[in-house]
């Protein structure tokens, strides 16, 4: 907490206390970080301790000696200064409250330190999971660390391997208390247990990540941890020289003062860089130094960096607007980018101790095709190798509130920057703070910790996903691990608010209108792709997901729904070689490529209630294209939202011996050949369906999807009058495509209607084509156990005209233009349907509750009394009456 006019003055002036005497000659006046290492291996020489670690428990780590923490700035007056999370702020700010080290109970850590300034430890650990990882087994305790993250630790696994790519362990490194007379640890209430967060970056290598503190109420637990080893130096970020300026083999491109950045004079400094290069954003020098500074690497680089996913074409920003912004050569019909929004950005990715940004309007030469379809053919790769993806829902223009509708999650693109990397969080505007918040189902609290103060927060993706399916977001004050304030905000940032209204406002006409958003198809089949609980149930369960979520979504180039996911099936298929306009060859090629790598054909009933592509009918027909807007398409000349069609979220399972979706093959056609169990269908034109049901005829009648009726007939149902079967040449039949279960993040709603067949019609010798799919009951499963096994040719039935079979960019429809029917859901989805309708009707906008909080903490100067004093504004009682 102490600075000097020389940096290395900071390790000269304390050397002696501890019987160290160092050769000042030997170091520059700015070598704080070589008089450092040279102290601390004569500290440990003669079997000292790294009396060090957790010195300074809340500040940032150093990069060059990670064990550090950030070394204050040199000066010569003042107070000491430190850069943290992209800002400069006193010491004393970020320091935290001073400790003492009692060390009976737990001694520092045996260590030793090599001339890199990696330290061999050896302590007490335990793995750490993530707390929103549902998929951990045992009895778990959490943790919160003081960089917001969450954690949980599981008993009895701290010597297990860990399947995750990068391990995580707690290490205890000491028992601190604040009082500095008499210590008794089991009474005073102010000792806590200091434990280091240590990050894996390569095998057997790695770096601090975060201190947290536990209650000494867990020293047992913790004094039951087996001792491990572990080599902790330079975090991959730390990859540099002294300078702080050189990582690998970069090469700096652009280095330019934002102020010079204007719309009306697009940004055009890549255009002579070299094309086929990964390029990132040097995060500090946008922060610190206001200069866009963009380094170009020959290979994906092994520091971490964040990427960012975003709707080119975002939110609406009016006339009134006086942010800096500009624009990028060559980015048709992408939105400017605002400075704050992408300093916003790169001080989240800094908070992660992740200096780098990859965001593809600048780090992909848009004037050059060569390096776009390049980094196309590379982009899974890039999302899949970020230490961090933040989502900017609302585009690069400006941040939006969780209460505001975004078009994030109707884009195309955005579905893989979801899955694909390891951490997925979403940046947003708030005034609030941090906290906590949770949902109604899943009941798993998320941090929200603030980014820049009283301007924007970030959260993790599964939390704001989740809460936007159900329309509200409960919060509470960070300081406690469940949101259970009776806060409600509003929260619609994937989903969708009634047209015309305000988020949380139901007038008289408006009460099924605010149902609508609620629990929609594609943020449901988005949180399924995303559930690490469903990945041991089979493999075909994300696969169908990611479908599902893809025919949901739309982009203003038909061929991207599917280069946009072929990565996720890790599939590389060529863009050069498809039209812009040729989703259909682009979607044969991808189901090629699949069932060639021994996958299944995930795509079939992925979209069930929407009615199949005319040339390619394994497929459902794919939504028209769109910069903004929604996906749709046109059934009977009328407009329809595909989410409205989808119907409810289901995900295929092997059980009871029905088997899984087929595998087979496509030809170049597009007909998918395939085996599966199949029973006769004979249509029926009679339009009393209770006539139908009724009638004696030994047969099974079922209602397929489209409304139409089949007759599940025996051998003799030819013979039978009653029934009034139509007069066809052509063959039908059903043929099982195996058991769903309902989806909802959280459960797995109980239905009985499991079995799903689609009806396949032949429209020439032996070539059928899907007409629609219908479900039998769960039990009826002995019954399609002994239907025969049947190879089947799938596919048209017509012949593309041309690739361009909806080639041509669709304007964006108003709400009113297209229409929504209302599709069935399961009885248990109804009744969250209702209760989460009813608590989103009393939540709050945003907005309002900012105010409420400014105002409050105005007149009582406490954030403690906003949290635990609150009571409903006058506001909200006009809200929950009208």
């Amino acid at each position: 907490m102490r600075t000097a006019s020389r940096p290395v003055d900071m390790i000269f002036s304390i050397m002696g206390l501890f019987g160290v005497v160092l050769d000042p000659s030997t170091f520059r006046e700015d070598d704080l970080h070589g008089a450092t290492l040279a102290l601390i291996q004569a500290i440990l020489a003669p079997r000292g301790r790294p009396s060090w670690l957790g010195a300074a428990f809340h500040l940032q780590f150093n990069e060059h000696i990670a064990t550090f923490p950030t070394f204050p700035i040199a000066s010569p007056a003042g107070p000491p200064r430190v850069r943290t999370m992209g800002r400069e702020v006193e010491v004393s700010e970020v320091f935290g409250r001073p400790a003492r080290l009692n060390g009976v109970m737990i001694p520092f850590p045996t260590c030793v330190i090599d001339d890199a300034g990696c330290l061999i430890l050896t302590a007490g650990a335990i793995r750490l999971h993530a707390a929103f990882d549902v998929s951990a087994p045992g009895q778990l305790k959490f943790i919160n660390a003081v960089d917001g993250s969450r954690w949980s630790m599981i008993p009895g696994e701290a010597g297990t391997e860990s399947q995750a790519e990068r391990d995580i362990y707690a290490v205890r490194i000491g028992l601190y208390g604040h009082e500095y007379d008499k210590v008794s640890v089991n009474t005073d209430p102010s000792l806590t247990i200091r434990i280091m967060l240590l990050e894996e970056h390569q095998p057997g290598l790695f770096h601090p990540r975060s201190y947290a503190s536990l209650y000494v109420a867990e020293l047992d637990f913790v004094l039951a941890w087996p001792d491990r080893t572990f080599c902790v130096g330079l975090s991959q970020t730390a990859k540099r020289t002294s300078a702080g300026n050189v990582i690998c083999s970069e090469r700096i491109i652009c280095d330019v003062p934002v102020d010079s950045l204007e719309v009306s004079d697009p940004l055009n400094v890549l255009e002579a860089a070299p094309t086929c290069r990964f390029r990132l954003i040097d995060c500090e020098a946008l922060v610190e130094r206001n200069t866009l500074r963009i380094i170009e690497l020959p290979d994906i680089p092994t520091t971490p960096f964040t990427t960012i996913s975003y709707p080119w074409r975002g939110v609406f920003v009016d006339s009134t607007y006086s942010g800096h912004r500009f624009s990028v050569a060559g980015a048709l019909g992408a939105d400017p980018i605002a400075i704050s929004v992408l300093k916003h950005a790169c001080t989240a990715s800094l908070i992660h101790a992740s200096h780098y940004l990859w965001v593809d309007t600048l780090c992909i030469i848009q004037t050059s095709e060569e390096d776009k379809i390049w980094q196309i053919r590379h982009m899974y790769s890039v999302y899949k190798s970020c230490a961090l993806c933040l989502v900017v829902p609302g585009g690069l223009q400006r941040l939006v509130p969780l209460d505001e509708v975004t078009p994030w999650i109707h884009r195309s693109w955005t579905l893989q920057e979801a899955i694909a990397p390891p951490l997925v969080v979403v940046l947003f505007a708030w005034k609030l703070g941090w906290a906590v918040g949770d949902n109604m189902v899943t009941n798993q609290a998320g941090s929200i910790r603030e980014v820049v103060p009283g301007q924007s927060a970030i959260a993790p993706l599964s939390l704001i996903l989740n809460a936007s399916t159900e329309g509200f977001l409960e919060i509470g004050p960070a300081s406690s691990q469940e949101a259970r304030s009776g806060i409600l905000l509003t929260c619609c940032i994937f989903g969708q608010a009634p047209s015309g209204q305000t988020p949380g406002v139901r007038n008289a006409a408006g009460a099924s209108d605010l149902r609508r958003g609620l629990l929609a198809p594609n943020a449901i089949a988005l949180a399924m792709a995303m559930d690490s609980n469903l990945r041991d149930r089979g493999p075909d369960i994300r696969s169908h997901a990611v479908w599902q979520s893809a025919l949901m979504r739309t982009s203003s180039r038909p061929v991207d729904m599917i280069l946009s996911i072929m990565g996720v099936f890790g599939v590389s298929l060529d863009p050069a070689a498809f039209h812009k306009d040729d989703r259909r060859g682009a979607a044969i090629a991808l189901a090629q490529a699949i069932l060639k790598r021994g996958g299944s054909a995930s795509w079939l009933g992925a979209a069930c209630g929407v009615p199949p592509e005319k040339t390619l009918s394994t497929f459902p027909s794919f939504p028209h294209n769109t910069i903004n807007g929604v996906a749709f398409i046109h059934v009977n000349g009328e407009a329809l939202k595909v989410t409205d069609l989808v119907g409810t979220v289901v995900y295929p399972m092997d059980y009871a011996g029905l088997g899984s979706l087929p595998k087979g093959s496509m030809d170049d056609t597009g007909y998918l050949t395939f085996s599966a169990r199949a029973t006769p269908l004979r249509y029926l034109e009679a339009t009393d369906f209770e006539d139908l049901c009724n009638a004696s005829t030994g047969g099974r009648i079922v209602m397929a999807l489209d409304g139409s009726r089949w007759a599940l007939g025996t051998a003799t149902d030819t013979d039978t009058p009653s029934l009034n079967y139509s007069q066809r040449s052509t063959q039908v039949f059903g043929a099982l495509l195996g058991w769903t279960n309902e989806y909802y993040p959280g459960i797995s709603p109980l239905t009985f209607d499991n079995i799903r067949v689609v009806v396949l019609e032949e429209h020439r010798s032996d070539h059928f084509h899907v007409r629609t799919f219908f479900y039998l009951r769960r039990n009826e499963v002995r019954s399609i156990l002994a239907w025969p096994e049947r190879t089947f040719t799938v596919g048209g039935p017509d012949t593309p005209n041309s690739i361009a079979e909806t080639g041509s960019l669709q304007r964006v429809l108003p709400e009113p233009a297209i229409s929504s029917p209302l599709h069935r859901r399961s009885s248990e989805l109804l009744r969250l349907e209702e209760a989460a309708s009813q608590r989103a009707h009393r939540a709050l906008p945003q907005r309002v509750l900012e105010r409420f909080c400014e105002d409050d903490l105005q007149r009582h100067h406490s954030e403690f009394y906003v949290w635990t004093g609150m009571n409903v504004p006058p506001e909200h009682h006009n809200w929950t009456l009208v």
